[in-house]
């Protein structure tokens, strides 16, 4: 995403390889990454993505959050993150699922690794590369594979 500045140059602001596609509609995940920024006060970081619906192409977006300590997911939360995000984008950004995490994967150049996330939240077998500086906390992630009946507001950690 980027953003034109005062010198008539711009300022790149968040960098994404990840291609979400819920229906129809593509973004990317640097779109919501800016939208959950806006929430510095109670998100420490998040990661974005696309979990494929079993037997098809479609995708359901998939939000995890690291809060600030102390915090947990509430509803209010959730509400205001959709909200901004409907509001900001569309409705057709909004997460299915908003869901606490402990912490965010990262390579060692610092680059969130969506798509090892995506992998484990989609059922299939992963092994980490030796570039995921934080490889303990992809684990976490294999308790949300099942989340076919779940309301939105109902996984929890």
């Amino acid at each position: 995403m980027k953003k034109k500045v005062a010198t008539g140059g711009y300022e790149i602001l968040e960098r994404s390889d990840s291609v979400l596609n819920p229906g129809v509609v593509r973004f990317g995940s640097a779109e919501l990454y800016n939208v959950i920024g806006r929430f510095k006060w109670d998100v420490l970081d998040c990661i974005v993505v696309g979990r494929r619906r079993p037997g098809g192409s479609d995708e359901v977006v998939v939000m995890f959050l690291k809060l600030t300590p102390d915090l947990t997911r509430t509803p209010s939360l959730l509400t205001s993150i959709r909200k901004s995000t409907g509001t900001s984008l569309s409705p057709r950004h909004i997460p299915k699922f908003i869901l606490q995490v402990r912490d965010i994967p990262y390579t060692a150049n610092g680059k969130k690794v969506e798509n090892a996330v995506k992998v484990i939240v989609s059922g299939q077998s992963l092994v980490a590369s030796g570039m995921v500086v934080n490889p303990e906390f992809l684990d976490e992630y294999r308790q949300f594979v099942d989340l076919g009946g779940a309301s939105r507001m109902s996984a929890k950690i």
